[in-house]
């Protein structure tokens, strides 16, 4: 990474018990603002407190239970039913959905949700070919760990354990087949569950011409619908003008763009160039995916902006739209930086290391977050250094 590093040390900060705002409420939870309205007031899901100005504010907590009701109600249940029950007794419906019995007498799926076991049980089915097993196990990942996690842990390691056993002659076409056909599936699946909201920013995902591999494409689309991003997906192999044209029609704040397999790392940069190109200005380019690792030291350059401190979880927490209190090291997570006022910042990506959280934002909104960073800090100074 490249750009000059500003450290933060956020020993004090203005943050105490942060209330949050219907705007990133919806953005965390996934849910539209009729909805919401309507768990509220019809089946008295969360009481949220109010300003002095009447606008309905949140507690965490309150996030934490509108997301467990958003699960269940994915699950198949009844809001009106499951509205009335305690977090614990949330808790254990959950818990009581993710290992339904196989019939009388037989075995219980494996109650353990951990991204390892998971993978290991996904699998066991592609290998048994029981896409019955495999599908109902991938969904139940996915609602449990949710998108991010979903797709950072589970579904990517997996389709890669597959790929690697198929190249091996270890696992059978048949086998391999299934497996990406389910997790696409899947995939689909989520981002239609995550819903469309009015007001929300719109992403346009796809991948450009000779890349006809969609499922990193699809993982993208998947936690961009989770965090509130209204979704445009175009699928595979789109021509770069067609995508920046799609973009301008659809009025798209931002494009993802998935690289897997390149013809040379000349050609996926040419590409990313030619669609930073034709985008009109103020869109913002995200590109992932294998092929194109080591691309951003010969792109434009992203500013880096380091995070320290003991408080340096609650003290970005309270100003941007998504939850990065889960963030472990080598994960990230996409979200917006807001101003008092509810208003959105800059889009930046945040990486959790040991001791710091790493901010990765475009250059030309870099000093505007770091003002804004030291407005919302206080009695430590910033200290900036370059790497």
């Amino acid at each position: 990474m490249y750009g000059r590093q500003v450290e933060l040390r956020t020993t004090h900060t203005m943050v105490t018990d942060s209330l949050l705002p219907v705007r990133l409420v919806l953005r965390r939870t996934g849910l539209t603002a009729d909805v919401l309205r309507a768990w509220e007031r019809r089946y008295g899901a969360v009481h949220p407190e109010r300003s002095a100005g009447g606008q309905r504010l949140y507690r965490e907590a309150d996030v934490e239970r509108l997301e467990r009701l958003r699960r269940l109600t994915i699950l198949g249940h009844s809001i009106g039913q499951v509205a009335r029950l305690s977090n614990p007794e949330l808790n254990a419906l959950l818990e009581r959905d993710f290992r339904p019995s196989t019939g009388a007498g037989g075995p219980r799926e494996d109650t353990q949700l951990a991204p390892d076991a998971l993978r290991a049980k996904c699998l066991l089915a592609v290998e048994r070919m029981d896409a019955v097993l495999l599908d109902s196990t991938l969904r139940r990942a996915a609602i449990s760990l949710g998108s991010v996690a979903f797709a950072e842990r589970v579904a990517g390691p997996l389709v890669q354990q597959v790929g690697d056993l198929w190249h091996r002659g270890a696992m059978r076409v048949g086998q391999e087949h299934l497996a990406t056909t389910t997790v696409r599936s899947v995939l689909s699946w989520l981002s239609r569950a995550s819903g469309t909201q009015e007001k929300a920013p719109t992403i346009l995902v796809a991948t450009t011409a000779g890349q006809r591999h969609e499922l990193g494409a699809m993982m993208a689309a998947a936690i961009a619908s989770s965090e509130g991003w209204n979704v445009v997906y175009l699928g595979a192999d789109m021509p770069t003008e067609e995508v920046a044209t799609a973009a301008r029609d659809t009025a798209a704040q931002a494009v993802a763009l998935s690289f897997i397999y390149p013809t040379t790392s000349e050609d996926v940069e040419r590409q990313v160039r030619e669609v930073r190109g034709l985008l009109e200005n103020g869109v913002t380019l995200f590109v992932g995916g294998s092929a194109s690792e080591g691309l951003g030291a010969r792109l434009d350059r992203l500013g880096v902006i380091v995070v320290t401190g003991p408080n340096r979880v609650k003290f970005l927490h309270s100003l941007l739209s998504n939850d990065i209190a889960g963030l472990t090291g080598g994960t990230s997570r996409l979200a917006a930086l807001m101003n008092i006022k509810g208003q959105q910042v800059a889009w930046m990506r945040v990486m959790a290391e040991t001791d710091a959280l790493i901010c990765e934002v475009p250059m030309a909104v870099r000093d505007t977050v770091v003002e804004t960073f030291v407005h919302y800090k206080v009695g430590a100074p910033a200290r900036e250094s370059t790497r």
